[in-house]
C-alpha cells in the first residue's frame, strides 16, 4: 500500500511540475514573440499522436522553436493523424513534428504519411520524438527523421527551414 500510494504521490508531483513548467515556457515564449526580429521561419506543426497524453517533451521543442522564429502550432496531445494533416494543409505547413511515449499508439503515426501522400503534400517532412519512437525507425513510422531529443529535433528543423517574413 505504501509502494503504491509513494507512485500515485510521485505522478502527481510530476504532473504538477509539468504544468507549472508549461506555463512559465508560454509566458516566456509569447513575451519573446512580441519582441522578435519579423523574420519568421518555416511553418510546423506539433502534437502528440492520438492514444498517448504525454505532452512535455512536445511542448519544450515546440517553445524552443518559437524561440527561434518559427510559426508553431500546437495541437496539443491525443490527435489524430488527419488533425495533423489537415491543420498542416491549412496552415501551409513545412514540418510536421509527432511525439510518442507510448508503444500503443505508435500505430496511429504513418497514418500522417499516408495521409499527406493522398493530399499530395509528400513534401512536408514528418519529424517523431519521444521514447517510443525512439524504438522504432524512420521507415516502420514514416517518418523523415527520428529526433534523439529536443536539440537534435531544433537543430533539423533549423537546418531545413528558410525564412519567410
Amino acid at each position: 500500500d505504501v509502494l503504491l500510494a509513494t507512485r500515485a504521490m510521485v505522478e502527481v508531483v510530476d504532473e504538477c511540475l509539468a504544468i507549472r513548467m508549461q506555463e512559465k515556457l508560454d509566458i516566456l515564449a509569447e513575451t519573446y514573440e512580441k519582441t522578435r526580429p519579423n523574420e519568421q521561419r518555416s511553418v510546423i506543426v506539433i502534437g502528440t499522436i492520438q492514444g498517448d497524453v504525454h505532452d512535455l517533451g512536445k511542448h519544450i521543442v515546440a517553445t524552443l522553436c518559437r524561440f527561434s522564429n518559427f510559426k508553431v502550432v500546437n495541437l496539443g496531445k491525443d490527435i489524430p493523424a488527419e488533425k495533423f494533416v489537415e491543420t498542416a494543409q491549412a496552415e501551409n505547413a513545412d514540418f510536421i513534428g509527432v511525439s510518442s511515449l507510448m508503444t500503443v499508439s505508435m500505430s496511429n503515426i504513418p497514418r500522417i504519411k499516408e495521409g499527406l501522400i493522398k493530399k499530395g503534400l509528400e513534401h512536408i517532412q514528418i519529424v517523431g520524438g519521444g521514447s517510443a519512437v525512439l524504438q522504432s525507425s524512420m521507415e516502420k513510422l514514416g517518418l523523415d527523421y527520428i529526433a534523439q531529443d529536443a536539440f537534435d529535433g531544433l537543430d533539423f528543423f533549423c537546418k531545413r527551414s528558410t525564412l519567410k517574413n
